[in-house]
This record gives structure tokens, sequence and C-alpha cells, in this order.
């Protein structure tokens, strides 16, 4: 009996583990997604427009989709 109540909650944590899962990937779709497009519409902004080094890194045309889904992921944090 013990071992029937204990294998259904590790498939409950299991499942849950999973769609933290699932959700994290989608949200890091989501950023890519957004940082992809968002280098197109980016106009020249100069370094003392921003107060957060990482959103002036974000904002640089040269910054690459990676560095910028990066520094997302750190200003979000």
């Amino acid at each position: 009996m013990l071992q029937i109540l204990s294998s259904t909650h590790d498939q409950k944590l299991e499942s849950f583990d999973n769609i933290l899962c699932d959700l994290n990937i989608l949200f890091d779709d989501c950023l890519w997604d957004f940082c992809s497009r968002i280098q197109n519409m980016l106009p020249e902004l100069s370094h003392d427009t921003f107060k957060n080094e990482l959103a002036y890194t974000f904002y640089q045309h040269q910054t690459s989709t990676i560095r910028r889904v990066k520094c997302l992921k750190q200003i979000l944090k």
C-alpha cells in the first residue's frame, strides 16, 4: 500500500517537473522570438540614456540575439 501511494506521489512530482520544464522552454522561446525581432526596430540610443548597463547592451545594434536574451533574462531576475 505504501509503495502504491509513494509511486503516485512520485508520478505527480515528475508530472509537475515536466510542466515547469515546458513552461521554461515556452518562456525561452518567447524571449528568443522577441529579441530576434526587436533588433530590426531599434534606434541608436546614447549610453547616458540608460541607468542599467544590461539595458544599454540589450539595445545596441551590434548585440547578438543570444546576448540580448541573456541580458533580458538578467534584467527580469
